[in-house]
């Protein structure tokens, strides 16, 4: 049963959806995203910095 606020093609479409992931083993672009996003919190450790205007300027220098 799909929830009242959604329309029947909205639940075939995220009814596909999850049958493809299932299908093809792969975890969904949200749960990856969240776990690429958590990956940059822990490299950036408990005092992280913030990305300032030289810092940017270092990643378009050429080598």
């Amino acid at each position: 049963m799909t929830p009242p606020d959604t329309h029947d093609t909205d639940a075939v479409c995220r009814s596909r959806h999850n049958k493809i992931n299932r299908q093809t083993g792969q975890r969904d672009l949200v749960d990856r995203t969240a776990d690429f996003v958590s990956a940059l919190h822990k490299r950036g450790g408990p005092d992280p910095k913030p990305a300032d205007a030289a810092f940017i300027d270092t990643l378009y220098e050429r080598r």
